[in-house]
C-alpha cells in the first residue's frame, strides 16, 4: 500500500508553496519506500530460485551419483546367488558391495550433516580446548578402524598449541579434507598434514600432489551439489567451509610449491590459548 499524506487544520498562511514542499517530500519518501518493497520482493524471489537450484542439482546428483553404486550392489549380490562361483569371484563381488555401500553411506551422512550444520548456524556448539596432535591422532585410529591405508605425514611446529573447538566437527571436517586428498593424490610420497602458528592464527594444512586449485579459487566459490571430480556431491569443502565457519575460523586454499594443493584451516587468535592445560 503506498503511503497517504493527510493534512488537517491548514491555516490560511499555509502557502501553496509550503503545501508543494510537503508533497514534494512525501512523494520521494513513497517512492524510496516503494523501491525497498521491490528490493524485497526480487531479494525473496532470488532465494526462492537459488532453492529451487539446489533441490534440481540435488536431485540430478541423486539420480546419477547414488543410482550407479546401487545397480552395482544389485548386479553383485545377483550374481552371488549364483552356485558355480571360484572363492575369489566371491570375494570381489562382496568387497565391491561393501565399497558401494560404504560410498551410500557415507554420502547419506554427508547430506545429514550439511544440513544440520546450516541449521546450527546461528545456536551455540559446544566448544573445548583442543590439541591438533590428538585431533589427527583421532582421525588416525578413525581410518584404521575402518580398514583403510592411510599414507601420511604429520608435522607439528609446536605440540602445546591448543585451540577452542568442538572435537566431533573438527575430527569430520579434517575427515573430509584428507578423504578429498587421497582421491586425487598421485605421488607415492604421504600426505602432508602440518599445524604451524602463523602470526594470529593456528593453521592446520593438508598438502597433496594432485592437479591441485586454479589460482583463482577460494572458499566463497564453493557450491553444494557441484563436483569437479566425476563422481560425488561435493559436500566435501561445504561441509568444512560451515564447521570452521561454526568456529569463527577461515577456510583457505594455496598451490603448493612442487605441485599440488594445500587446504588451510585457520582458528584465529581470540579463540587461541597457546598456554593453556588440559583440564
Amino acid at each position: 500500500t503506498d503511503p497517504i499524506l493527510v493534512m488537517d487544520k491548514i491555516n490560511d498562511e499555509d502557502t501553496e508553496e509550503k503545501f508543494s514542499a510537503i508533497k514534494s517530500c512525501v512523494d520521494q519518501i513513497s517512492q524510496a519506500y516503494q523501491r525497498l518493497i521491490q528490493s524485497d520482493i526480487a531479494k525473496k524471489a532470488e532465494l526462492v530460485a537459488q532453492e529451487e537450484a539446489i533441490q534440481s542439482a540435488l536431485l540430478a546428483s541423486i539420480s546419477h551419483d547414488m543410482r550407479t553404486p546401487l545397480t552395482s550392489i544389485l548386479g553383485a549380490a545377483t550374481t552371488l546367488q549364483q552356485v558355480d562361483l571360484t572363492p575369489e569371484q566371491a570375494k570381489h563381488l562382496n568387497n565391491l558391495i561393501a565399497s558401494q555401500a560404504r560410498y551410500l553411506a557415507d554420502t547419506t551422512e554427508n547430506i545429514l550433516s550439511l544440513i544440520h550444520l546450516e541449521s546450527n548456524q546461528t545456536s551455540q556448539i559446544a566448544m573445548d580446548w583442543q590439541s591438533p596432535e590428538e585431533l589427527i591422532g583421532i582421525v588416525t585410529a578413525l581410518y584404521q578402524s575402518r580398514g583403510e591405508s592411510l599414507n601420511l605425514l604429520v608435522n607439528i611446529s609446536d605440540a602445546e598449541l591448543l585451540f577452542e573447538g568442538n572435537a566431533n566437527l573438527l575430527v569430520q571436517a579434517l575427515v573430509n579434507l584428507i578423504d578429498n586428498a587421497k582421491q586425487i593424490h598421485t605421488s607415492t610420497e604421504p600426505i602432508l598434514i602440518e599445524v604451524i602458528r602463523e602470526s594470529h592464527f593456528i593453521n592446520i594444512c593438508i598438502n597433496d600432489r594432485g592437479p591441485g586449485f586454479d589460482a583463482c579459487f577460494s572458499a566463497d566459490k564453493i557450491k553444494k551439489f557441484s563436483s569437479t571430480k566425476g563422481k560425488g556431491f561435493g559436500l566435501g569443502l561445504s561441509i568444512v567451509q560451515a564447521i570452521v565457519s561454526l568456529h569463527k575460523g577461515l577456510l583457505s586454499f594455496r598451490q603448493r610449491p612442487g605441485g599440488g594443493a594445500c587446504v588451510v584451516l585457520s582458528f584465529p587468535a581470540s579463540v587461541i590459548a597457546t598456554d593453556s592445560k588440559h583440564v
